[in-house]
């Protein structure tokens, strides 16, 4: 997962700061990425989001 969000943080420093644009493919697998993180967040903390759906 450590790799992951590094990974989604360079590419938002470059869209963001280096003035170059990012390829759809890898902003779509930078979006099923965090789909996965956050599913694994979901499974390990159940009890946080059982009031928030």
């Amino acid at each position: 997962m450590g790799r992951l969000l590094k990974r989604a943080e360079e590419i938002r420093l470059v869209a963001d700061y280096k003035n170059d644009s990012v390829e759809l493919a890898d902003a779509a697998e930078i979006v099923e990425q965090a789909e996965s993180f956050v599913a694994a967040m979901r499974a390990a903390f159940p009890a946080a989001w059982a009031d928030n759906g």
